[in-house]
């Protein structure tokens, strides 16, 4: 799985109640972005993705129709949260070696 942990991830899947695919399908039909962009969403800038960001044109159409569907989807989902702005322990980075 290439997809990183971030905000794309998280509201397309709670778009999908739990299931990324049937998210993608949503969120696809709700902004008429075709799904191989929505991949692009979730994927790190190094790999041609927008760093796990949904793009700010499709934020309201998105916090809109999920609020229409009673998905409990909030403005804040949309950003990342402090513990993955954390940089990694230093153990993580050094790979455990001391």
């Amino acid at each position: 799985m290439d997809r990183i942990a971030s905000p794309a991830t998280r509201v397309i899947t709670k778009c999908g109640k739990g299931s990324f695919s049937h998210g993608l399908a949503l969120v696809g039909q709700w902004t008429g972005v075709h799904e191989s962009r929505l991949y692009r969403w979730t994927y790190d800038r190094a790999r041609g993705g927008t760093g796990g960001l949904i793009p700010t044109q499709h934020q309201q159409t998105i916090l809109t129709r999920a609020q229409l569907a009673g998905i409990p989807l909030a403005p804040e989902d949309f950003f990342f949260t402090p513990a993955e702005l954390a940089p990694p322990p230093f153990a993580a980075i050094a790979g455990g070696a001391r």
